[in-house]
């Protein structure tokens, strides 16, 4: 660096092995002429005024300020006198605007003239160690003395340096700065005053004394330093930089750091050495270390993001959440000025926020922040500021941040739903009594809170209704007291339009203290005066209409009695119809049986064949017309239980066998033997399974199959499947098949049927629980299947009828047999004969019959019966009050009731009556036999002839 407009006394000192100390010193060294220009500065002073290239500070004046605000720093350093010295505190202000606290020592040159003696300035940053208070007044100026092993001997050969070295020398004797020069022989040549203090010597007790006396590391490490420094010094390395641990007198260890430059004195190599005490700097550096560990593991725990800078602007800690914000690593922020990581605009801003923050105010406000991603987010920041623990001069400055992007945007839904459904909100402070609302809350009454010239509070008492408020206040009252942690109520209050409106409240006490007393309640409240408006009109429709149903529930019990007199009536009609069908076709079929049981001319047999195949046929649509009455009324009796499946299809196949044998049909029973049971009515499944085999062998083809198959439904039950080889149905077809009367199409018109027998099924199998349904392919056959839950246990039931009665014998009976004693009672002529024909089987029965039932009690107490048959549909008497009036009369002889009806209610009926059995018309002559058989006793012949 040369010196710009140099003086004398400065070229005398730049001279020679000066200049190379003062280039290699770690002190920022300048000198500065009368008029405060800078005529030298060395590279340590140039970087800490942050010079944009080297010389760029020759010719200029540095900017520097006073902290006490008194005269410019040149203007009283020229008021020093030649040899003068000046300490002070210093800011330093860099071209970036930031502002570098220092320590500076001043020294005006001795010489003549006085005028062009040159100012040496030397300045140490503020967080250096300072100069001791008892130090020598000298400036921070970094200078070597001559090669000289003994004190004395380098004085004498500094003294024959002439005069250009003896204001060099007065500067390094009075510089705070420590100055060391080693001579080859790893012995102290030289030490100024600042370096054999720091150490509890005076200079002339360590000159001539070997480096390792002083050195803690020992002569190992001495060696080792001295190697490294001689091979970087022959590379052509200006300096090196190192640290050491120094023994002090007393013993402590003294931390410092080293800078070395290869000085020629008098021909000879010297090393000169700049000592900087570092002790304080390491313990600070440890000690800050620790805090920022223990304050980056407290604020690392903090749920948004949390950063720390300084007074320099630059910053202290990141957590991870403020970097991975940023787009960067935590450790490239450390160290960095804001305007570096946030941009010049937050800098800026930031300025101000730390001008407020060392007055004492808090900052807590919301921000938009943009992310690195681009995402503009909302932050509630916080600023605080405090003391540097490490420097209480200076401070440092935290912010924290949290993302309440979501919560703002829930408070906008809330306050749109609140808004939409015009609910107000209200919270009250019991420490300050003052109460919060919501906009919504004054709405409802057509007002604005910041129309208010009264407290809320006060507001609100005055808008309810005089005769609400007593009432109001008693339940806030207990509300307070602790009666009550909450109240739901109703009350009155005036709109701004005059009119009175119905307010709904909810209030909740958040908080209360320890004596009870609340600290926080909140509040709903909600307009509820159009609910109150339809509860009035509700009220009084209630009224109108319960005068209403006062008069609609006599209409109704009047068309009650009606539809109950018709359904009398309809049973009545199908029990009278059954009665009069039945009553001919009892003459009909009984006649037809005894003729086919006669021999009978040629073609005369097939006659009577015809006779009873239309009787049948007329009796069977008799049969399902009354069945499909009784269960579309739903008066069906069913007596449920557990039933096997394979045992029923096994006795329906029986009475099916002999047509599908004639129709040479190919049956083939698969049913699971050990399926479980079903739940259903035994009875009601068989007439079920018997309609879908007759199905199968009437609507099969000729040779056909005919299978029946059964298959577990997961868990829960068992389907039974019925599949026959017929034509098969379309879906049009299979839509229509359950409906009642429906055969389909008229080719089928040839085989008998009524289209019944299905819609009955359908319904009997769902008043079961189960379902009913077919899968048909025309041209492939069909299958119909029902379905029905299994039963939880297998509990038997009793088959029923349906057991094939022997077939008549012709058989002679002994002529010696005793006769048995009948009695008939019945008013029609036809049936009378009917029983004479069908008794005369029984040789050994004598029949008596009584047409005029006003007679039959007395008959039967002189002719004593063994068996009275008796009919129910008599004149002048029924069978039900004969049947008393003989039981009064004293006959004992069962009596079996022998009738028309046949619906299942009459049957029933006549069991409860007291009847031993139940004979329904027309009269099936093989039943006939057997029921007398049954009941004249074992020792009855039950064959007919």
């Amino acid at each position: 660096m040369t010196p710009s407009a140099c003086g004398p006394a400065l070229t005398s000192v730049l001279d020679g092995p000066a200049r190379r100390l003062l280039d290699g010193s770690p002190v920022a060294t300048a000198a500065i002429d009368a008029r405060g220009t800078v005529v030298y500065a060395n590279a340590a002073f140039e970087t800490l005024l942050a010079a944009p290239a080297p010389g760029a500070l020759l010719g200029t004046v540095p900017d520097l300020d006073a902290p006490d605000g008194g005269l410019a720093p040149p203007d009283r350093w020229r008021r020093l006198p030649p040899g003068g010295v000046r300490h002070e505190s210093l800011v330093v202000r860099r071209p970036d605007g930031t502002r570098v606290p220092v320590c500076a020592a001043v020294h005006r040159v001795e010489g003549p003239p006085d005028d062009d003696a040159p100012i040496w300035l030397s300045l140490l940053a503020r967080d250096e160690p300072r100069p001791a208070a008892d130090a020598p007044a000298a400036p921070s100026l970094v200078a070597v003395g001559v090669d000289a092993t003994p004190r004395r001997e380098a004085e004498r050969a500094l003294a024959r340096s002439g005069s250009r070295l003896e204001q060099f020398q007065q500067m390094i004797e009075r510089s705070p700065q420590e100055v060391w020069i080693v001579g080859p022989d790893a012995r102290i040549r030289y030490v100024n005053a600042a370096g054999a203090a720091s150490l509890g010597y005076r200079p002339d007790e360590l000159v001539g004394r070997p480096v390792t006396d002083v050195d803690a590391g020992g002569e190992a490490h001495v060696e080792a330093t001295l190697d490294a420094a001689a091979t970087a010094f022959r590379r052509g390395q200006a300096s090196i930089a190192f640290e050491v641990e120094h023994l002090a007198r007393d013993g402590r260890r003294i931390s410092k750091e080293i800078l070395a430059v290869l000085i020629e004195v008098d021909g000879a190599p010297l090393g000169a050495m700049f000592a900087i005490d570092i002790t304080e700097r390491t313990r600070q550096q440890a000690a800050r270390a620790e805090y920022a560990r223990i304050l980056g593991t407290t604020l690392d725990l903090f749920p948004g993001w949390v950063a720390c800078i300084d007074d320099d602007m630059r910053y202290l800690y990141a957590n991870e959440t403020f970097a991975a914000d940023r787009g960067l690593d935590r450790a490239s922020i450390v160290g960095r000025a804001v305007a570096e990581v946030r941009g010049d605009k937050v800098a800026r801003a930031m300025v101000d926020v730390m001008r407020r923050l060392r007055a004492g105010e808090r900052i807590d406000h919301s921000r938009r922040i943009t992310d690195a991603r681009g995402e503009s987010r909302t932050f509630w920041m916080s600023y605080r500021a405090q003391r540097d623990p490490l420097h209480p001069e200076r401070h440092v400055y935290l912010a924290f941040g949290v993302d309440v992007s979501e919560a703002r945007r829930n408070e906008r839904r809330l306050d749109a739903v609140l808004g939409g459904t015009g609910t107000g909100i209200w919270e009250w402070n019991g420490r300050t009594g003052r109460l919060w609302v919501n906009p919504q809350f004054p709405a409802l009454v057509g007002a604005r809170t910041e129309d208010a010239n009264t407290p809320m509070i006060e507001m609100v008492r005055g808008w309810v209704h005089p005769e609400d408020r007593p009432s109001r206040k008693a339940k806030f009252r207990e509300l307070v007291e602790g009666r009550l942690d909450g109240l739901d109520d109703e009350f009155r209050v005036r709109h701004a339009n005059g009119n009175w409106i119905w307010l709904h409240e909810r209030v909740h006490v958040v908080a209360r203290a320890p004596d009870g007393r609340p600290l926080t309640m909140t509040g709903m409240l909600q307009d509820v005066t159009a609910r109150k408006l339809q509860e009035r009109q509700l009220h009084e429709l209630n009224a109108a209409l319960e005068a209403r149903v006062a008069e609609r529930t006599g209409e109704l019990a009047a068309a009650t009695a009606r539809a109950e007199r018709a359904s009398a009536a309809k049973t009545e009609f199908l029990s009278r119809m059954s009665h009069e069908l039945r009553t001919p076709l009892n003459a009909i079929l009984g006649f037809s049986q005894l003729l086919g049981m006669s021999t009978l001319p040629d073609g005369q047999s097939d006659t009577v064949t015809e006779i009873l195949q239309a009787g049948r046929h007329l009796l069977a649509l008799i049969d399902e017309v009354l069945d499909l009455a009784t269960v579309e009324s739903g008066s069906v009796p069913l007596q449920l239980g557990s039933i096997r499946a394979a045992e029923l299809v096994d006795e329906c196949l029986a009475l099916v066998r002999p047509d599908a044998r004639q129709a040479r049909l190919i049956v083939d029973n698969r049913v699971d033997p050990f399926a479980p049971p079903v739940f259903s009515d035994r009875m009601r499944l068989r007439q079920v399974l018997l309609n879908l085999l007759s199905n199968a062998v009437k609507y099969n083809r000729p040779g056909g199959p005919l299978s029946v198959s059964s298959q577990r439904i997961g868990s829960g039950g068992l389907e039974v499947r019925v599949t026959d080889g017929g034509l098969g149905l379309t879906p049009d077809q299979v839509a229509r098949l359950f409906k009642p009367f429906e055969r389909l199409d008229a080719k089928r018109g040839s085989i008998p049927g009524t289209g019944i027998g299905l819609a009955v099924s359908k319904r009997l199998v769902e008043l079961m629980g189960g379902t009913i349904g077919v899968d048909s392919v025309p041209g492939s056959g069909s299958t119909f299947w029902v379905r029905l839950p299994f039963a939880e246990t297998d509990a038997s039931v009793p088959v029923g009828e349906g057991a094939v009665p022997p077939a008549p014998s012709g058989a002679p009976e002994p002529a010696d047999r005793p006769r048995r004693r009948v009695l008939y009672v019945e008013d029609n002529v036809s049936n009378q004969r009917l029983m004479h024909h069908l008794l005369r089987m029984r040789p050994d029965i004598e029949l008596e019959v009584v047409g005029d039932p006003r007679g039959a009690v007395d008959r039967a107490c002189a002719c004593r019966p063994e068996l009275v048959l008796l009919d129910i549909q008599l004149p002048y008497i029924d069978g039900y009050r004969l049947l008393d009036a003989m039981r009064a009369a004293g006959v004992v002889a069962p009596i079996v009731a022998v009738s028309a009806n046949a619906m299942p209610e009459d049957v029933a009926r006549g069991a409860a009556a007291g009847f031993a059995a139940y004979l329904t018309k027309p009269l099936d002559v093989r039943r006939v036999l057997e029921v007398v058989g049954e009941q004249l006793g074992a020792d009855s012949d039950p064959r007919p002839r």
